[in-house]
């Protein structure tokens, strides 16, 4: 499984927080993957600028990440429930 970032073309590992991947089904750990730091996001955004692309606020992105999590833990919640 692919778990660098893609960071201006360029395939690398994250230097942020390292991160557990569950399967929702069975509640193990399938990935462990490290966070972008700041600057690899600061870098990404620049990246898209350079290729004159429309950029958000970094703080944007870090929303964003923010409710795919909640929405994961959403549902590990509600499939729990449902198995006892």
């Amino acid at each position: 499984m692919q778990t660098k970032l893609l960071i201006n073309g360029i395939l690398v590992k994250g230097e942020g927080t390292l991160e557990r991947v569950l399967d929702p089904a069975s509640g193990k750990c399938i990935a462990e993957v490290h966070e972008a730091s700041r600057a690899q996001l600061d870098a990404a955004v620049d990246a898209t600028a350079d290729d004159g692309r429309r950029q958000r606020p970094i703080e944007h992105h870090v929303t964003d990440g923010d409710q795919v999590i909640r929405h994961a833990r959403t549902i590990l919640r509600r499939r729990a429930r449902l198995t006892t």
